[in-house]
């Protein structure tokens, strides 16, 4: 299926019954129901949705799934159908494949290990394309970051291992006339993991969600990777975020003592002092105070830290060029908001 992605084209319903709602999410009244083959009219994208208008009736507006819709003329060129012809034939139907018409770029993913995301561009010599090995990529779409108007690149990709999961939200610039594109922030936008209070018969789980939102009080920045060790520090454009960094004790079996344990007690410090605020409707009170307690000397002591920081001087640290300053860069960072 070719997703409908180009605004002010006519698409087709591609599911059985899809709902029109008054708002872009599942929260949202249902105030039309579309059968398969129904034509509308594409308006507005939004984070995997679209904005429609009935075609036969284009005062029936709404949002709906843009996963459900297909480009009823959209075709991809020869060139693209040729270039992702070998990613088809080696790792199947993809997940999903469309068409970025501000970037004049073709998209393919899939949920391949060792390949998550395919691109491809038309040139003046035949085409370009771009390969990456995320895994499991989803939501391919054009975002205009920092309000410029100039497009980046946005896709998620997703993993797991035991006890784990973790969702990346992902940039890429690549301008016209670039041969490939830059890649830009790698920033964890869920993660959930699973461990054990050191010495105690106490499970914790983590929770970390964070949301960059675009183009609000956008700045120019320098990112480091947490991995690999040696990843390249480089320039980025960072908009305002919202973070939130849960942690929750489950005592198995019955045992575990929450109340008055040193153990749990330093547990609760130590990850306070990371950002993690305890949670659970289980949690006694007085952990839960002094969660908040240790929380709060540590957003204290981050925004001290943060006061002394000076782009200007991170650039000339490391913009990625040299890479043995990167693992300095990191240090660096790490002594500021200790």
């Amino acid at each position: 299926m070719v997703r409908a992605q180009e605004l002010g084209k006519t698409a087709q319903v591609v599911t059985e019954q899809l709902n029109l709602r008054s708002g872009p999410s599942t929260s949202n009244p249902v105030i039309h129901k579309m059968h398969q083959g129904t034509l509308v009219k594409i308006l507005e994208r939004w984070e995997g949705w679209a904005r429609l208008s009935l075609a036969d009736n284009p005062s029936i507006t709404g949002w709906a799934s843009a996963r459900y819709l297909e480009a009823s003329s959209a075709t991809f060129s020869a060139g693209a159908n040729d270039y992702f012809a070998e990613f088809i034939t080696r790792y199947g139907t993809p997940r999903e494949q469309g068409y970025l018409p501000e970037l004049d770029t073709h998209f393919a993913f899939f949920c391949a290990n060792g390949f998550g995301l395919a691109l491809f561009r038309e040139t003046d010599e035949g085409g370009v394309g771009w390969t990456s090995d995320d895994w499991c990529v989803r939501d391919v779409l054009a975002k205009d970051i920092d309000g410029d108007g100039q497009y980046e690149i946005v896709y998620f990709s997703g993993g797991g291992g035991t006890g784990s999961f973790g969702i990346k939200e992902r940039h890429l610039y690549w301008p016209p006339g670039v041969a490939e594109p830059a890649r830009g922030y790698d920033y964890l936008t869920l993660s959930q993991s699973q461990g054990m209070v050191p010495d105690e018969d106490v499970g914790a789980q983590w929770e970390e969600h964070r949301e960059m939102r675009y183009g609000q009080k956008c700045r120019d920045s320098v990112y480091t990777p947490d991995w690999p060790a040696d990843a390249l520090s480089r320039p980025v454009v960072i908009c305002e975020l919202s973070e939130q960094k849960t942690i929750e004790l489950i005592a198995y079996g019955g045992g575990g003592n929450l109340h008055g344990n040193a153990n749990i007690e330093e547990f609760v410090k130590v990850n306070a002092a990371r950002g993690f605020e305890l949670v659970g409707a289980g949690t006694p009170d007085v952990l839960k105070a002094l969660s908040r307690e240790h929380l709060e000397r540590a957003s204290t002591a981050q925004g001290e830290a943060l006061e002394n920081l000076s782009l200007q001087s991170l650039d000339a640290v490391d913009t990625g060029v040299r890479q043995e300053l990167s693992k300095e860069r990191q240090a660096m960072i790490a002594e500021w908001l200790k």
